[in-house]
């Protein structure tokens, strides 16, 4: 284990892509609407740079046919972080946790934003416990 505290710091954040798709046929009150999302993220150490680049996607997408949806959408981010005095073990834990957890607020911002600017309410995605997730959190994990 290094001598000294594994440090992490958010470089960058970026949207690599996003699709919004308003439903014109929507007839129902958004407040009686409840949104299925899936969420995977993906973390990459880069030990060139020293740098970890995690990206999230997040997506809404029709379910089945009863459900009336307002709109659906995709949307994947990305984060860059620097990484010093990290042993393969805190990298780890940095790649599925830490980096998640610092970029899930920067992506649910971007909904809440993305919604508002589309004419509904803003979507406030419910918060997730990136500790906790390996402990059956519902997340479901790119590969």
């Amino acid at each position: 284990m290094n001598q000294h505290a594994a440090e992490i710091q958010l470089r960058d954040t970026f949207i690599d892509e996003i699709t919004f798709r308003r439903n014109p046929g929507f007839s129902r009150e958004l407040s009686n609407v409840s949104f299925a999302f899936t969420l995977s993220d993906d973390s990459e150490y880069h030990e060139d740079s020293g740098q970890i680049v995690t990206k999230m996607v997040i997506e809404v997408k029709k379910g089945s046919k009863n459900v009336e949806l307002p709109f659906t959408f995709r949307i994947v981010m990305g984060g860059i972080f620097q990484v010093e005095n990290a042993d393969q073990q805190h990298l780890e834990i940095m790649k599925k946790v830490n980096c998640p957890a610092i970029l899930f607020p920067f992506l649910r911002e971007a909904i809440a934003s993305i919604t508002r600017k589309a004419g509904f309410p803003p979507l406030y995605i419910p918060v997730i416990n990136f500790a906790g997730r390996s402990s059956g959190s519902g997340l479901k994990k790119k590969q």
